[in-house]
């Protein structure tokens, strides 16, 4: 039983790293603002980009340095704890100096 338990941990681990490799793509990603998802009643985060199937970032508010900052959030999949800026290319990063925040750099 420990066993099974060290393996299921190690799981819950690796995953979030996948999705957040996924998401950083920018593929496809749409605006929605509070959108229904299906039947469930569960309604998607005003504001929220959509960067794959049912996979979002949502923005939680600026930096001392006015740089949007994200966070992953999903119906269905497990997203990592992690703040996210936006590239000049819409993708996200988890790096703020490939962050476009406006500053020039």
């Amino acid at each position: 039983m420990i066993r099974f338990a060290a393996r299921q941990m190690a799981l819950c681990v690796t995953l979030p790293v996948l999705v957040a490799c996924q998401a950083t793509t920018g593929s496809g990603e749409q605006t929605v603002e509070g959108e229904l998802i299906e039947e469930s009643g569960v309604h998607i985060p005003p504001g929220a980009i959509q960067t794959g199937d049912d996979y979002y970032m949502v923005p939680i508010g600026e930096d001392a340095d006015d740089c949007v900052q994200y966070k992953p959030w999903s119906r269905s999949l497990m997203v990592p704890a992690a703040i996210y800026y936006r590239k000049a290319d819409g993708s996200f990063t988890l790096n703020y100096l490939d962050a476009d925040c406006g500053t020039g750099t």
